[in-house]
């Protein structure tokens, strides 16, 4: 992806920004904030009609260079350095649109902050592991420090330090402390009772679930199933080594047993019982053709991409005159929250395999939605929750 194109999303309206954070000086480290997801545009000069040189996506992290200038219209720009995309980006930016870094750790997108007592979540920490602390503060002494991937419950809702950093009082391995809410990546699944069918990995995090020769977790790994994927069940639950169930299913040509905390039953994490009668006809359309192969500019079930695939299926089921593009599907329709989200609705990400707007899928119920991707080269099952997938969420649209 070329850090050359302009921030430009016409799908979405920019919200206002926040007052411009004039308190940084050279050398600081800051982050692009308040763009309402969309990022901001780096210029060759401090002024708003300067040429774009680059643009940088919500939160990447800046060094401030030299600023802040006023412009002559009377707004105010920073010059900044950023590593992204594998290269130095470097120029003017709004003030308006940057926030010193201890201002803008807040919740991701589909954390509840208002959750109470024993909601279990799993941490997403790029690999590191985080700290857990006595109090709200990072001042405040370390407990324990806990894995990426690793579940917590959540005992109280959010809690703002004086700096503006979101903290979760949260329990893990039976130690109480503080964790930072930013790092609090979705809701994990809890282990069930799996009955004969079509089943699906969730609760992963995004790491997958690894396919071993037996039911323990030393036994040999046969692969990594990848989250949404879909599996069969032969056998189970069987009391594994570790006391946990397990379950002997076959996916992806083999044969092999997975941990039960993540495996839910394909059927009730598809759900169809929320949303309208056209929403549900959508979805249901839409799993006929799972593992269609991911195809470029694809619109037929010899091969799809992903506006492809929803122009296809709400073409064959809600109107005739659904539009192609990516861009004109996003302004189609009415707009709705993750919190309203219903079987049928389409969710659109950015920031993928391109800048800006640039994926389409339509959501299934449970978190879950599918859609034509690089990801399983084919058309196949994802889920919100996954860090990717909801790092680059941008707005969801009702159709019908």
């Amino acid at each position: 992806m070329s850090v050359a194109a302009a921030v430009t999303i016409a799908s979405v309206a920019l919200a206002l920004p926040a007052a411009a954070d004039l308190d940084l000086i050279a050398g600081d480290d800051a982050r692009v904030a308040d763009t309402a997801g969309d990022g901001v545009n780096v210029r060759e000069a401090p002024d708003p009609g300067a040429a774009v040189v680059a643009g940088l996506p919500e939160s990447v992290a800046v060094t401030i260079a030299d600023g802040p200038l006023e412009a002559g219209d009377g707004s105010f720009w920073y010059a900044v350095s950023a590593e992204f995309d594998g290269g130095n980006v470097s120029g003017w930016v709004s003030a308006d649109y940057l926030s010193g870094m201890a201002a803008d750790v807040v919740p991701p997108p589909f954390f509840d902050e208002s959750a109470a007592s024993g909601v279990p979540v799993y941490l997403d920490s790029d690999g590191e592991w985080l700290n857990l602390r006595s109090g709200p503060s990072l001042a405040a002494d370390v407990a324990t420090a806990i894995p990426d991937g690793a579940a917590v419950e959540i005992l109280a809702p959010i809690t703002v330090d004086g700096e503006g950093v979101a903290w979760s009082l949260v329990s893990y391995d039976g130690i109480v402390g503080y964790s930072a809410a930013a790092y609090l990546g979705g809701f994990a699944t809890e282990s069930a009772s799996l009955d004969d069918g079509l089943l699906m990995v969730v609760g992963t995090g995004g790491e997958g679930l690894s396919l071993r020769e037996a039911p323990d977790a030393a036994a040999a790994r046969l692969t990594v199933l990848d989250e949404g994927a879909l599996a069969w069940l032969l056998d189970g639950p069987v009391s594994g080594a570790d006391g946990d169930a397990w379950y002997q299913i076959e996916a992806d040509g083999l044969v092999g047993w997975a941990h039960g905390a993540y495996l839910s039953a394909a059927s009730s994490g598809m759900s169809m019982a929320d949303g309208s009668a056209t929403g549900a006809a959508i979805a249901d359309a839409a799993l006929g053709y799972l593992g269609v192969p991911y195809v470029w500019a694809g619109t037929t079930p010899e091969g799809f991409d992903c506006s492809g695939f929803t122009w296809f299926i709400l073409s064959s089921v809600a109107d005739g005159s659904f539009p192609r593009p990516n861009e004109d599907q996003a302004l189609y329709g009415s707009e709705v929250t993750p919190a309203d989200l219903a079987p049928g609705d389409l969710v659109f990400f950015q920031n993928t395999y391109q800048w800006g707007l640039s994926h389409v899928g339509i959501y299934l119920g449970d978190g879950q939605f599918v859609s034509a991707s690089g990801e399983h080269d084919a058309v196949g099952v994802s889920s919100l929750a996954d860090p990717y997938w909801s790092a680059r969420y941008l707005t969801a649209r009702r159709v019908g």
